[in-house]
């Protein structure tokens, strides 16, 4: 009976779908150290991006201001960015290249400590948004990449699925805090906390490149 199949066939879907692809990952050496490292990667840009346009406001530049340098001049940045963190990766490896990235990613936001002392100078301005959009274009290229090479080809598109949102999931979590911290401590304190907390995914990646065999990086099956 054909409707008699059709709850087979829906478990099969629901298995081969969610469930085997969580199930390969699972296997593999170390992965929930894979899986912290993928949701703290990010962090720095998530604690910071919620408040950037607030802290641009009470700096007292104008919203002219703020798109010429920041939407303007800023995504030219971020390509430059994108070129030179696949280059630092395909000189590298992925690993040592996603270090690097992640290391200029982080101590860039350091840069918003130099604009919170100078307020609304526009030079200021624009050297921390070019600092900033080519860090992020670095990151996010050589993170992207490394995320891939966590996908197994059979599940490729569920673990990819799965570890984009747990790289997002940062953005959800800062979005309610963010603004009670920059209100407690000040901008220059802020931004320093935003450093703060991407040392730890740092810290995980330096303890999977000693940890982690290079064949063990390839996805092992269920």
């Amino acid at each position: 009976d054909p409707l008699a199949t059709r709850p087979q066939r829906a478990l099969s879907w629901l298995k081969s779908t969610l469930v085997l692809p969580f199930l390969e990952f699972r296997n593999r050496p170390h992965w929930w150290g894979v899986l912290a490292f993928v949701v703290l990667y990010r962090f720095p840009d998530s604690f910071l991006a919620v408040m950037a346009n607030v802290f641009y406001k009470d700096m007292g530049l104008t919203n002219t201001e703020i798109a010429a340098v920041s939407k303007t001049f800023g995504a030219g940045a971020t390509i430059f960015g994108i070129f030179v963190g696949g280059l630092v990766v395909h000189r590298l490896g992925a690993m040592r290249g996603l270090l690097v990235c992640g290391f200029v990613q982080v101590f860039s936001n350091l840069m918003y400590v130099w604009m919170a002392q100078a307020g609304s100078s526009i030079p200021v301005f624009a050297m921390t948004i070019a600092v900033e959009n080519i860090s992020g274009g670095m990151g996010g290229t050589a993170f992207i990449g490394y995320m891939s090479t966590l996908c197994s080809p059979g599940y490729a598109g569920t673990q990819y699925a799965m570890l984009s949102a747990l790289a997002l999931s940062g953005r959800n979590v800062f979005s309610t805090i963010t603004g009670i911290v920059a209100d407690q401590v000040g901008w220059t304190w802020f931004f320093i906390t935003s450093t703060a907390v991407g040392i730890p995914g740092l810290l995980i990646l330096v303890w999977l490149m000693r940890n982690t065999p290079a064949e063990s990086s390839e996805p092992v099956a269920p």
